[in-house]
């Protein structure tokens, strides 16, 4: 009874997932707008975890490994995720120093280096960077954030 449960919800997921698929019309959907993906992802990972906690529900050793190995994963995950965040954010605080001292110089035109956006961590990669490229966004919204005529990462 509770595998056929299980079979129904996984089917749900999944044409809940073509259905999202289907209705998608851009080609190229940044990470950041995938949600929707990641939510029926996480319910497919869940339901096949019950799935395998009750073909292993009278074989403890194997059960006790598997949650070991899910919850260990789950932690180096989150440590990995961690850890560049901090990483981004200590680049981000020497990337506003530089700002700050370039404008006590009197310079207008702000030069930050690009390896400031760059990350170790995939899902910071899709998001509009700064580029060589003054006259373009988001260049020109981080120059008019910073009070500078022009703004440029490189």
């Amino acid at each position: 009874m509770f595998l056929s449960k299980l079979f129904a919800a996984m089917s749900i997921v999944l044409i809940l997932e073509l259905l999202f698929i289907g209705a998608t019309i851009q080609v190229g959907v940044p990470r950041r707008s995938n949600f929707q993906y990641t939510i029926l992802t996480a319910c497919m990972v869940l339901i096949n975890l019950a799935f395998c906690f009750e073909t292993l529900k009278n074989n403890a050793v194997s059960k006790r490994i598997l949650a070991v190995c899910c919850m260990s994963l789950s932690i180096l995950f989150a440590l990995f995720v961690g850890i560049a965040c901090m990483k981004m954010h200590k680049k981000w605080e020497k990337m506003e120093l530089s700002i700050q001292e370039q404008k006590a110089k009197g310079s207008k035109d702000i030069v930050v280096d690009r390896l400031t956006f760059v990350s170790s961590y995939w899902n910071y990669g899709d998001w509009g960077n700064p580029g060589n490229n003054a006259k373009v966004w988001p260049n020109t919204q981080y120059a008019g954030y910073y009070g500078a005529d022009t703004f440029i990462a490189q």
